[in-house]
């Protein structure tokens, strides 16, 4: 299983992300670098952890619709795989986020309005580069519009139906809480719906005790962030 070291920012600061309340972020205090820039923090968690995957959420775009698509190049040019989540909302949006550099650009439930516009970037994206995030909190699926089935297994249904194979499953309800990740029985009925997908997750994961079980829930790849600030998995855990 694959581990990919989440970098939450806001106006520019790397934050540290707290059960998705977004307004309470705060700049992120970690063991592995006084620094909350972008590009220094990641390149502590290449040096110290020895980790180059990074999900970049640019809540500047999610929120403020204002993504620093500067800040993706700038990651991109330093040698980094990048997972970005800027908030995109239209195929065109999407197009924008792939110019970067970016490994992957993700579509979120949150954010995009419908399942036919998720259709649309697919034509434009393609699927090896568009990731589907199915975004929950406390299990319930929150949705852009109504247009998006009520049911996080419906959901993940049509985005399977739909030819995307990459998909996120994240409750942000967990997120930097350390309370486990909650999302591995709706993984293992999404596994069942597509066999073939590829599968990430995280949202609360706080040793490599929790790793070891997503590992054994048949998951690609693991999310994490708090655990390797606060010092709780270190590079032994992570290879």
């Amino acid at each position: 299983m694959h581990v990919r070291l989440v970098i939450d920012v806001l106006d520019g600061v790397v934050v540290r992300g707290v059960a998705g309340r977004r307004d309470e972020y705060r700049p992120v205090q970690s063991i592995l670098t006084s620094s909350t820039e972008p590009l220094e923090v990641a390149r502590a968690f290449r040096e110290r952890l020895g980790v180059s995957s990074l999900y970049v959420a640019d809540l500047d775009g999610l929120v403020h619709f204002r993504p620093d698509h500067a800040m993706l190049r700038s990651l991109v040019d330093d040698g980094f795989d990048v997972l970005a989540d800027v908030g995109v909302r239209t195929a065109e949006d999407a197009g924008r986020v792939v110019d970067t550099g970016v490994r992957g650009v993700v579509a979120a439930l949150e954010s995009v309005p419908s399942p036919e516009t998720l259709e649309s970037m697919l034509g434009v994206v393609g699927s090896n580069t568009l990731v589907f995030s199915l975004d929950l909190r406390r299990g319930q699926p929150i949705r852009a519009s109504d247009a998006w089935p009520e049911s996080p297994d419906d959901v993940a249904r049509t985005a399977l139906e739909l030819g995307l194979y990459r998909m996120i499953v994240l409750d942000l309800a967990a997120v930097g809480v350390g309370t486990g990740v909650p999302t591995l029985d709706l993984c293992r009925r999404v596994k069942k719906l597509g066999p073939d997908a590829e599968l990430v997750t995280g949202g609360g994961v706080r040793t490599s005790a929790d790793l070891a079980v997503i590992a054994a829930a048949g998951i690609d790849e693991t999310l994490v962030a708090s655990a390797v600030h606060d010092g709780r998995i270190g590079p032994d855990e992570l290879h």
